[in-house]
This record gives structure tokens, sequence and C-alpha cells, in this order.
């Protein structure tokens, strides 16, 4: 009852932290750690008003080991730091293994209850401790002896009262009368008793004649012997002719040599099934904390490498005051900003922006490319259809949410990179439309956190932006806690992975990012237009 009260608590509070931790609510770390700590607040309530120790000091340290594993658990769900991570899920996992090896030694020294079948409450209500010697002195406070002395003179007296006996004792001397009362108090009450066998034989049997009731005109006990042949038994003069008497009735299965057997078979069975569930426990546990050790603190750990601010940052003018850009493209030197509906063209240099006119963009833009060729960059945006700034608008085939146009020739020659989910998708142009050409593959980066606490992307987070490098391979951006990469190399013909960073741990959120060169990029905060007076674009230096 204790253990599935104990698991049965640990199961939900994990359940619940594991549940809430990979969800985007309000306040999500707040709920995981107010509904955990509500389960094993309620553990350690009830194991420790139910586990009877004579010390409270023991019932404490008890409560604490119970109640140590889950707590450390959740503050490790919640924390960000790693360093705490690395304290935290090896000591939950030792807890958890401790915890187990005192229950399984607890339950190897367990000692049976003292009950008998054929002695029903003996072992409730006798207080005498295991191991201690019962005194026979029935004012010691001993209910069980009371009991049992109490049915042995109510057996006597319904003996006396069978007509057998008084037809017996009449012609016995004091003498034999002594002695029969001394067999009488010899006698095994239990194997004796139609009274007491009547609970295992009612079925049988039916009720038995209480002490004073003559209603059986035959003289018989209702129990198969009569009195007259009880109390031959006991003198030891067998009757002058053999009777006939009925067989012996089955009763019930426990009266059976057979059923104590098969009862101790099932006990010891069911006590070897619970010792090796409860080992079994400790043993997974165990290795728990074996590969908790082998992850945080032995494992060679790859040392992050950050992005770092360039020594030369742009020096940009945007076009009014209150103009905040959304997303930028760049691609050869050219740089293009948009809010959303603008579209202009960035001097890096503090020159003016100026406006790009862009033919049949109509609606809000989702994303920014640029197409360079031979004749110079255009600007790409994507918004109900692909719209090329100097062609005009042009159809996919399907529903892009992030993209980025690469390769050389004209814009018809050239290719469209998409990314939907963590699937990267090439496009090519065919006939009048963009169609699906080849799937590159998958890539977790763009869906999943990564690292030893992975989980799915949130939906405040994600990818930010793709692009193409100088250098032909693609640049992946995406928006992830501090301690996580941010950015992302891949081959552009294999899609195997050259190098990711970090962003730099006091860089504002970034709102969209380019290419600018081979081993640098441009980074345009959430903020928009300056405020505070810190820049809105940084050109971040990806080092090797």
């Amino acid at each position: 009852m204790g253990l599935g009260i104990l698991c049965l608590g640990h199961s939900s509070a994990y359940f619940a932290l594991g549940y809430l931790s990979v969800k985007d609510y309000w306040l999500t770390k707040y709920a995981a750690f107010i509904i955990t700590m509500a389960f094993i607040m309620m553990v350690g309530l009830i194991i420790y008003s139910n586990f009877r120790a004579p010390s409270t000091r023991v019932r404490m340290v008890t409560v604490a080991l119970i109640c140590l594993g889950p707590t450390c658990s959740t503050f490790a769900a919640i924390v960000a730091s790693e360093v705490a991570k690395r304290i935290l899920v090896p000591v939950s996992f030792t807890a958890h293994f401790f915890l187990w090896v005192l229950v399984y030694a607890f339950a190897r020294d367990l000692h049976d209850t003292a009950m008998h079948f054929i002695r029903p409450g003996e072992g409730f209500w006798s207080k005498s401790a295991p191991g201690e010697k019962k005194c026979d002195d029935l004012e010691h406070g001993n209910s069980h002896l009371r009991w049992k002395h109490q049915e042995e003179q109510y057996h006597k007296e319904w003996l006396r009262h069978q007509p057998g006996y008084r037809d017996q004792t009449r012609t016995l001397s004091s003498h034999q009368m002594e002695k029969m009362d001394r067999q009488l108090e010899r006698m095994d009450y239990i194997e004796q008793s139609p009274c007491a066998r009547n609970s295992l034989r009612a079925l049988s049997c039916g009720a038995c004649e209480v002490p004073g009731d003559r209603g059986d005109r035959s003289g018989h006990s209702g129990c198969g012997d009569t009195g007259a042949e009880a109390f031959e038994d006991l003198q030891g003069q067998p009757p002058e002719e053999p009777r006939k008497s009925k067989p012996d009735f089955i009763g019930w299965p426990t009266d059976e040599d057979e059923f104590a057997v098969h009862a101790e078979h099932t006990k010891s069975h069911i006590k070897s099934t619970a010792h090796s569930t409860i080992c079994l426990s400790a043993l997974l546990w165990l290795a728990m904390l074996i590969w908790a050790i082998m992850t945080y603190w032995l494992a060679p750990s790859e040392v992050p490498k950050y992005a770092t601010l360039s020594q030369e940052q742009p020096m940009v003018v945007w076009p009014t005051a209150t103009f905040c850009p959304r997303f930028i493209a760049c691609k050869q030197g050219v740089t293009f900003a948009s809010d959303g509906y603008q579209i202009f063209q960035i001097d890096l240099a503090g020159g003016t922006a100026k406006r790009v006119n862009c033919i049949g963009l109509r609606g809000p833009i989702s994303d920014l490319s640029v197409s360079c060729t031979p004749k110079g960059c255009v600007p790409v945006a994507l918004a109900h259809s692909v719209v090329h700034c100097g062609q005009g608008p042009t159809a996919v085939q399907d529903t892009l949410h992030h993209f980025t146009v690469y390769g050389r020739g004209s814009f018809q020659e050239q290719r469209m990179l998409s990314a939907s989910s963590s699937e990267l998708v090439s496009y090519g142009w065919s006939g009048d439309e963009w169609q699906g050409l080849a799937f590159l593959g998958h890539s977790r980066f763009l869906s999943d956190l990564g690292g030893i606490h992975n989980r799915k992307l949130r939906s405040n987070e994600g990818l930010i932006t793709l692009d193409e490098l100088p250098s032909g391979d693609f640049l992946f951006v995406r928006r992830v806690p501090m301690s996580k990469p941010s950015v992302q190399i891949r081959n552009a013909s294999d899609m195997t992975v050259n190098g990711q960073w970090h962003l730099p741990a006091r860089l504002p959120e970034v709102q969209s990012a380019c290419a600018f060169d081979s081993n640098s990029m441009l980074v345009l905060l959430s903020s928009g237009a300056e405020a505070d007076g810190q820049r809105s674009l940084h050109r971040l230096q990806l080092t090797t």
C-alpha cells in the first residue's frame, strides 16, 4: 500500500513535470514547479503520518529521502544553468537509487504476521512484539488468551449439558470424574470443539448447538459425534459394537494440510516476486545514475563557439525616425531592409536609404531575399507569392514560410531553398511557376532544441532566416535560449554541418539576419529602430 502510494505520487509528479516542461504556456516553469511540489508534498504527508517509526527524526529523514529525488529533478528541469543541471540530475538519481535500496532491505527483513487460519484474530489481538515471549497470565492484557480461555469454558459447559455426558458420569467415581476433568483441560480446544470448528465447516455441518440448547432430541451435537461417543474416546473405552457412522464431511479447504502447503508456497512466491521487482527498480535507478555521471561529468564536452562582434560595425541611417525594419537581406555587398510593406536599399557606410520600387508587391511581406545576376542584385519578397521586384510576382507550388534564392544565372535559372519544419526542399522554375525539385534532407536543428535536454522548439522559437554564403554553403539562424547554438552552416552538396555558433550572451533578441560574407553575418535586433543608444544592426564574426 505504501509503495503503491509512493510510486503513484512520483509518477504523477514526473508526468506533470514532463508535460508542462515542453508546453508553451504562460509561466510554464512556475506551473511545473507548483504542481510537482504539490504531488511531492502529498506523498510526504501520507508517508509521514502512516510510517510507524520509534523516532520522529527517523520519520523525517525517510520523508526527506522520498522527496529529495523529485525535488532535485524539478529544479533541474526549470533552471537554465548547465552547472546546476550537472549537480541536480545525478543527485536526483542517487536519491532514487538509495531509496529503493532501503526499501529492498526493509522488505527482506520484514517479519510475517502471527495470523493463523484456525485462530482468527490472534495476530491482531496479541500485543506481544515479534520475538518477545508471550505471557500466559490472563491478567496482563492479552485479549486473545482471555478470549480463548472463555471459549474453553463454554466448551466444557456444553459437554456437561450433553445427555451422553450425564449417562457416563452417573456410574463414575469421584476419582474418575477428576481424571475426566483433567483430560478435558488438556484437550485441544480447537480440535474438539464443534462450535469452534463450525466456522470452518459451516457449509456441510450447519449451525452448532450452543451451550444449554437441547433442541436436538436425538442427543446429537449436530457436528457428527454424540456426547457419549466423545467421552468414551476420552476414557479410552471403545464402544462395544462398531457403529456405522456417516462418512466425515469434506469441510472447508482450509481444513486440509495441502491448503497450508499451497498457501506457504504462494506466499513465498509473492514475496520473491515483490523482492525481485524492488531490486529491479533499484537497478534501473542505478543505471540512470551511471548514465548521468557519464553524461554530465565524464563525457568529453564540446567547447561552445560564440559569434563575436566585428570591429567594423555598419553605420546605418534609416529612412525616417519611425522606420522599424523587420527583415534584412544582403549579398555581394548590397543590403536591403523592409518593415513588412516597403523595401529600402541600405548604405552601410552611413548614406541615405533608398526606397526600391517593387513591381506587383501586394500585401505584407513574410520574408526577404536577394537575387544577383550579371545585371545586378534585386530584392525578392515572399508575400502571397514570390515577388521579384524587377519582374513582378511569380507563382509557387507550395506555401512557403522561409526561403532564399541561390545559384547563378538569371532569376529563372536560379533555385530557391525553403525550410518547412525540419524539411529542406529545393525549388526550381518550371514553365510558369516554382515547383519542388529535390528533397535535401531533414535538419533537427530547425525543429529541436538539441543537446542533452532536447525538446521541440516552442512557438516563440524556431528559424529566423536562411541564406546563401558566398562560398555556396547555407547559413541557418534560429531563435533559441542563449545556452543553445543559434547559428549553423551546412554544406550545400550533402547538408553536413560545417560549424555552429552561439550568439553573444549580451546581444538582444535577433529579428532577422543575412550572410554578409563567408565569415560574418548581419543581424537585425528586434527593437528595429535605434533605442537606448544601441545599434539596431550589427555585424557578427563567425570565427573557426
